[in-house]
């Protein structure tokens, strides 16, 4: 377990001092665990997986992925937080636009058809977008009345 602290310690690019610090002990004592030669103590194993989240089977055991899915998901909101600050307000309320419509196609992605109109839409300036769904709204109009029609005859 101690060879999977340091390589924690490593790959979260922290230096003994900070690590020791997030987990409340000094550069010495991290040393000593990292090293083997003091024993870590449990409360020490449930910090580091909280503190980290860490896979528990992984600091224990060696197996298994080293995060929980949690902190995946964590990171990768971090590192969208990190990148729209850098960001104007503007440019950020596109992005978040742009999340949507990606939401959006991920949920109709079965559908091919649907899909590819909205790629395609997604290629129109906004006038011609405009002019789309004008088209659109006319077309279901016409099969709203085309339906009405059928049935009554």
């Amino acid at each position: 377990m101690n060879n999977r602290i340091k390589q924690l310690r490593e790959l979260k690019k922290l230096n003994q001092v900070d690590f020791g610090n997030m987990l409340g002990m000094t550069r010495h004592e991290l040393s000593n665990l990292e090293s083997g030669r003091t024993k870590i103590k449990e409360s020490d194993i449930k910090l580091i997986i909280y503190t980290f989240k860490v896979n528990e089977t992984w600091l224990r055991e060696g197996k298994g992925e080293i995060f929980k899915e949690e902190y995946k998901i964590d990171k990768k909101i971090s590192e969208i937080t990190n990148l729209l600050t850098e960001l104007s307000t503007d440019f950020q309320d596109c992005a978040v636009n742009r999340v949507r419509e990606l939401v959006i196609l991920n949920e109709i992605n079965k559908n091919e058809k649907c899909c590819e109109l909205l790629n395609l839409f997604m290629k129109l300036t906004p006038a011609f977008q405009d002019y789309a769904m004008q088209q659109v709204r006319e077309l279901s109009n016409l099969q709203s009345s085309f339906a009405k029609d059928t049935k009554n005859k």
